[in-house]
C-alpha cells in the first residue's frame, strides 16, 4: 500500500512537472503554432471544396454552351473558333487549377503528418508512467544485484582468508619436523 501511495505521489509530482512544461513559453508557442496549422488546413479544405464547386458549376456551363454552339447552324460568323480558343484557354485554366489544388493538398497532408507526430497529453503520461515503472525495475534489479555483489566479496575474502591459514598451517607442518629434530639434537 505505501509503494502505491509514493507511486501515486511520484506520478502526480511528474503531471505537475509536465504542466509546468506545458505553460513554457516556448511550449505556448508551439501550441499557438499547431492551432494556426490547425485552422490554417480547416480554411484551406473549405476553399478547396469552394473551388471544386466553382469548377464544377463553371464546367457544366462551359458544357452546356458548347452544347448549344454545336446544335446551331455551321453558319455562325467565325464564332466557332473563338468558342474553340476560349475553350482551349479554359482547358489550361483547368489544368492550372488542378495543379494548384494537387499542391494544396501536398501541404495539407504533410501538415496533417507534423500534427500527427506530436505525441497527445494521454501518450506523454503513458510514456512518463511506463519511464516510472521501468526506473523503479531498474532499482530492485540493482539492489539484488549489488546483494550478490556483497554476498560473493564476503565468500570471496573467508575463502582468502582461510586459504592464507591452509598455507601457514602447511608451512608450520613442513618445518615443524626440522625443528623438532635440530632442538632434539
Amino acid at each position: 500500500l505505501n509503494k502505491k501511495v509514493e507511486y501515486n505521489k511520484k506520478i502526480l509530482e511528474e503531471m505537475d512537472k509536465l504542466n509546468a512544461i506545458e505553460q513554457t513559453p516556448e511550449n505556448k508557442k508551439n501550441q499557438q503554432i499547431l492551432q494556426e496549422l490547425v485552422s490554417l488546413n480547416q480554411n484551406l479544405q473549405e476553399q478547396v471544396a469552394s473551388f471544386k464547386k466553382t469548377c464544377q458549376t463553371e464546367r457544366a456551363e462551359w458544357l452546356k454552351r458548347i452544347e448549344e454552339i454545336k446544335n446551331q447552324a455551321p453558319d455562325d460568323g467565325g464564332r466557332g473558333d473563338e468558342i474553340l480558343k476560349a475553350h482551349a484557354e479554359d482547358s489550361e485554366k483547368l489544368d492550372k487549377l488542378r495543379e494548384l489544388f494537387a499542391s494544396k493538398n501536398r501541404q495539407v497532408a504533410s501538415v496533417k503528418r507534423k500534427i500527427d507526430q506530436v505525441p497527445s497529453r494521454r501518450e506523454m503520461q503513458q510514456y512518463q508512467r511506463q519511464f516510472v515503472e521501468v526506473f523503479e525495475q531498474m532499482g530492485v534489479k540493482y539492489t539484488e544485484t549489488k546483494q550478490y555483489v556483497n554476498t560473493f566479496n564476503a565468500a570471496e575474502k573467508v575463502r582468502a582468508a582461510l586459504e592464507h591459514e591452509t598455507k601457514i598451517l602447511d608451512s608450520v607442518q613442513e618445518k615443524y619436523p626440522t625443528i623438532k629434530n635440530n632442538k632434539t639434537g
